[in-house]
């Protein structure tokens, strides 16, 4: 495999750095301590373009047949990891957080359930390492990219923030490999990432804010009133540079803001790009605020989207919604 990217995190220990990499995974013969893969709920079968094809046709190992006896099961959360298989992927971890019928039931419950992916990922290698099961160098596909089919673009900011906790909170774990077999989506994920850290260094923002475009001027007066008051905010099209990459630069807000608000409004469920700034949120663990101005019935699949999270009903405030608003931010960033 040929590396085409390092990022470099010796701010979070000595040596620790996420690498990208062009090749196909199932012929590597480096030796690393986890490979993650991930798989339809129960369902291990080899299929022609997936990691556990390549494995089972390739390298003789079976998912299906580690999957039996796991060191950690902790399929309950979605998740489990293998004993040690004896080859040079010494343990194999599987994310498993879809059945086949999930593919049919909305993109809302498809999509939050992906995102998830991640944050999974993450509870289970801090699992591992508070059993001391070694965890120095992990190897992964770009996950839900596959047959799953996220947009990379939702994809890179939400896996970049849980591998960057990740190597922060597991003092061992010091190299994680990102492989993709097409140089096409490997090249492009790179730009994404790239995006992202370049922000870093030049952008602190905590708030992102999703809306669709026919509540531009609502957003843009929240956008206002929280500038207003010392909190920064990414919103589009301001926070994006003249001559960039409009997807680009939203892998990148998404990538450094902490939180996200949500204008939550009949059209913003009805916004394919809405739902994926959702999702990725989700999966980047940030903090979701979805902030409904006027009541209307929040649809189903959207609810199911946003399972958990507080709603801020504004048209129940008696003050002025923008000033609450922004104290309500303020305290949800301090605490």
């Amino acid at each position: 495999m040929r590396e085409i990217l390092t990022l470099d995190f010796s701010d979070a220990g000595p040596g620790k750095k996420i690498h990208l990499m062009t090749g196909s995974i199932s012929a590597m013969e480096e030796e690393t301590d986890l490979l993650v893969c991930s798989a339809y709920k129960g369902d291990y079968t080899p299929v022609g373009g997936t990691l556990i094809g390549g494995l089972m046709w390739e390298r003789k190992i079976s998912v299906r047949s580690l999957a039996l006896d796991p060191e950690l099961d902790l399929r309950s959360m979605g998740c489990w990891l293998s004993r040690e298989t004896g080859t040079c992927f010494k343990r194999i971890a599987c994310v498993e957080l879809l059945s086949p019928e999930d593919l049919f039931a909305g993109e809302d419950r498809t999509q939050k359930i992906l995102t998830s992916t991640f944050s999974t990922l993450r509870f289970l290698c801090e699992q591992a390492d508070l059993r001391g099961i070694p965890l120095r160098s992990m190897t992964m596909p770009i996950l839900g990219t596959g047959n799953q089919g996220i947009d990379m673009t939702y994809v890179a900011p939400a896996l970049y923030a849980q591998l960057q906790r990740a190597l922060r909170d597991i003092e061992q774990l010091k190299d994680i490999y990102i492989a993709e077999r097409s140089e096409e989506k490997a090249f492009r994920f790179r730009d994404l990432l790239v995006s992202i850290t370049a922000d870093r260094g030049r952008l602190e923002p905590d708030v992102f804010i999703s809306y669709s475009s026919r509540q531009e001027a609502m957003a843009h007066e929240i956008s206002a009133s929280l500038d207003g008051a010392g909190i920064p905010c990414w919103i589009a099209p301001e926070s994006i540079p003249p001559g960039s990459s409009y997807l680009e630069e939203i892998a990148a807000g998404l990538g450094v803001t902490r939180m996200t608000l949500l204008v939550l409004t009949p059209d913003a469920e009805a916004s394919r790009w809405v739902r994926k700034e959702v999702g990725s949120s989700i999966g980047a663990g940030h903090i979701l605020l979805p902030y409904q101005k006027d009541p209307y019935v929040i649809g189903k699949d959207f609810r199911f989207l946003l399972d958990g999270e507080q709603i801020l009903e504004a048209w129940k405030w008696k003050g002025d919604p923008m000033t609450d608003l922004t104290g309500y931010v303020r305290r949800k960033l301090e605490a």
